[in-house]
């Protein structure tokens, strides 16, 4: 009520002009008027990130039981403003994180022209890595970033939040801070192994009941271990297996006597752990080997697709070859799809597979069936196609020993390179050369060749034609002597 008074005496002690002026001046101004101008620079709270050297970032976050954030970026100075945008969507991030799931820790590591790639570092980033790049660590192993993507924010919201389409596009990376936010607190809260609890419950896990039988999907693998109790040392086996595979496929695992008898017919008295799929073909898968980390990841990585991948599309073919076991690709003619020796070739083909599945992967296509025009181009194979009945190729992701498995499993990028390590041709027209002893002896000379180092490899990607290593082709009459040796025992023609 003073400041009233006082105002209005004052205006009453005015001149009437002045007094007028004063009034349209304020009216003018609006409500801004007398309000403290906002700066239009937006700050960011970084203290919740923790930049680190890469190593010593291995080093916590590899032995942390708890969930990790890691930005993996380069200097400003090789990037720019896209990576500056994606560092701020990470700060603020971190900073809600911090907030609302205290346990997360973000870490930063900026790398820089000088880094030299360490085995380590290259086994998560890859050795041609794109950054910048976002990583979850769960149970001490990275986690592929597989968090969607955010709407671009409303014009003119003014959020620090503006969207980087570019990172998105080319990296798969998120454009919003709350993006990021939601994708991590989905990771703390799905468990790395599913603890099956109920029958019910592991029915569905199983895609056994009929809800999920109908869902199911390609991706419907499952993983189930059984187990006594937790105190063994095969039950820490499996949970650090599950952890390196978590960005392939999902692990559950149980102690109930009860459900163990449903499904295992008995109480499990020692660790069972077995691949079950939603093919009736081959239903479950269990594991026989030596309980340690690298063979069980290696048994369950190599027994979750098909013996044999038919190659119907590109997918399928990156993601046989990004497995990490050497492949072993049969490529035909077309007509050899309609000849009456298809059957025994595929025969053959299963039956070889069979034996060397844990090493090796094997695919098959048709030469003028989709994708294989253009795989054929990608491959540098369009301009033998005429003079070559069927290819008989070993490729892989640039190691013909295959990927190191005692490290975590995660998807390489889209450009991510490929190398073919042998290549071999028949004559047109020679769908008898395709025996089993010949793939066989093919395979088992391909593998004691890569143990010895033997291959060299010839590496390409997708981004230009590979120049294939050089095939020399049988002619027609060698072929036919050679398919009687075959046929014998004799292994097939001497190819190269």
């Amino acid at each position: 009520d003073r400041r009233r008074f006082l105002a209005q005496d004052m205006y009453a002690r005015m001149p009437r002009a002045t007094a007028l002026a004063v009034v349209a001046a304020l009216i003018l101004a609006g409500p801004a008027a007398g309000k403290k101008k906002k700066s239009s620079k937006v700050t960011v709270d970084d203290s919740a990130v923790e930049t680190l050297p890469m190593e010593e970032m291995l080093a916590r976050a590899s032995n942390s039981t708890t969930t990790a954030l890691v930005f993996v970026t380069v200097a400003d100075s090789m990037c720019g403003e896209e990576c500056a945008k994606l560092d701020r969507m990470v700060s603020r991030a971190a900073s809600d994180l911090r907030v609302k799931e205290p346990s997360v820790r973000t870490y930063r590591v900026v790398l820089d022209e000088e880094y030299d790639m360490s085995p380590a570092a290259a086994a998560i980033l890859g050795r041609s890595p794109t950054l910048p790049k976002l990583l979850v660590y769960r149970e001490g192993e990275p986690v592929a970033w597989t968090g969607p993507t955010a709407r671009r924010p409303p014009s003119g919201a003014g959020d620090i939040d503006a969207d980087s389409p570019a990172l998105a596009a080319e990296a798969g990376l998120p454009t919003s801070s709350k993006a990021i936010v939601s994708h991590v607190l989905a990771e703390v809260a799905r468990p790395v192994v599913q603890t099956l609890k109920t029958a019910k419950q592991t029915e569905r896990f199983l895609h056994l009941d009929s809800w999920a039988a109908q869902h199911a999907t390609e991706d419907a693998t499952r993983v189930v271990g059984f187990f006594p109790d937790a105190d063994s040392e095969r039950y820490r086996v499996f949970r650090a297996a599950a952890a390196k595979l978590q960005s392939l496929v999902s692990f559950g695992e149980c102690f109930d006597a009860d459900i163990q008898k449903k499904f295992l017919g008995q109480v499990a008295d020692r660790p069972v752990v077995q691949i079950v799929k939603s093919v009736k073909h081959e239903r479950k898968l269990q594991f026989g080997g030596r309980w340690t980390v690298p063979t069980l990841t290696r048994f369950v990585a190599s027994h979750m697709g098909d013996l044999v991948r038919d190659v119907a599309s590109q997918d399928i073919f990156e993601e046989a070859v990004a497995l990490g076991l050497p492949t072993f690709l049969l490529l035909m003619p077309d007509e050899y799809e309609d000849d009456q020796a298809q059957g025994d070739i595929m025969r053959n083909l299963k039956e070889t597979a069979a034996l060397f599945r844990d090493r090796v992967t094997f695919i098959y296509g048709f030469k003028d069936t989709d994708p294989w025009p253009s795989l054929m181009q990608a491959l540098g194979l369009t301009a033998r196609a005429e003079e070559v009945g069927a290819f008989l190729i070993f490729l892989g992701t640039g190691d013909p020993l295959g990927r190191d498995w005692r490290q975590a499993w995660l998807p390489p990028e889209g450009n991510a390179p490929f190398a073919i390590y042998e290549m071999v041709g028949d004559a047109p027209d020679s769908p008898h050369l395709l025996t089993k002893a010949r793939m066989q002896a093919m395979v088992e000379k391909f593998l004691v060749s890569s143990q010895k180092g033997g291959q060299d490899g010839t590496t390409g990607s997708w981004d230009e034609e590979l120049e294939a290593p050089e095939v020399v082709v049988e002619g027609r009459a060698a072929s036919a002597a050679a398919a009687g040796a075959a046929e014998a025992g004799g292994g097939g023609p001497p190819v190269g």
